[in-house]
């Protein structure tokens, strides 16, 4: 099912549809729905310049995580932890939590700690979360999970991909929070997306 923006972005010019901006944004709506080999055709079809930049290498290796390309997804994720950009971090986590790199996932933890003393941004709050689940610290990884729903995680995609492998209990757990945040996702939606019957 498609929604107004869907259907908006395909219908821009093609002008429009090459912007960096909007480009991003087709890709990040494409994984949201779920559809990773969309987000990775998107990927494709970018200027050379724009599909080399650090936020697409990232998001990138999000989606070949998720169509269970380690390789690839890793490949993309230490490029991108090289980088100065946005997710540097971010991908200096996935990086590690893929290679089971504990000593670097425990200095990346005191990083994230620094960051989050005067940074609210709730990526930190997720790769914190990650972290602590990977070092079997669940109670803690639960808490700071929930805190970076709280404060306005919403790629609930990230969610069902994770660099980790996790037992069947813990998986239920994250598969709660991620029942939550598609909950909060939605009702955000629901107020803020205009009626389009198509």
């Amino acid at each position: 099912m498609y929604s107004w923006l869907d259907i908006e972005l395909e219908n821009l010019p093609e002008t429009l549809k090459t912007n960096p901006i909007i480009a991003f944004e087709r890709i990040k709506l494409a994984q949201q729905r779920l559809d990773h080999t969309r987000a990775i055709s998107l990927i494709n079809s970018m200027d050379l310049a724009m599909s080399d930049s650090h936020s697409v290498k990232f998001f990138a290796a999000l989606s070949y995580l998720a169509l269970g390309e380690r390789t690839q997804a890793d490949k993309l994720f230490s490029e991108a932890a090289t980088a100065e950009g946005q997710f540097q971090l971010s991908a200096q986590v996935y990086t590690a939590l893929l290679n089971n790199q504990n000593s670097t996932l425990v200095e990346l933890k005191q990083v994230i700690k620094r960051q989050k003393e005067d940074n609210i941004w709730p990526e930190l709050a997720f790769l914190q979360g990650l972290i602590e689940l990977h070092l079997a610290n669940h109670t803690r990884a639960f808490k700071t999970l929930a805190e970076a729903i709280k404060l306005g995680f919403s790629d609930s995609f990230r969610f069902s991909n994770l660099p980790i492998s996790v037992n069947s209990d813990v998986q239920q757990r994250i598969e709660q929070l991620q029942t939550n945040l598609n909950q909060q996702n939605q009702s955000k939606r629901l107020k803020r997306t205009p009626k389009f019957n198509h």
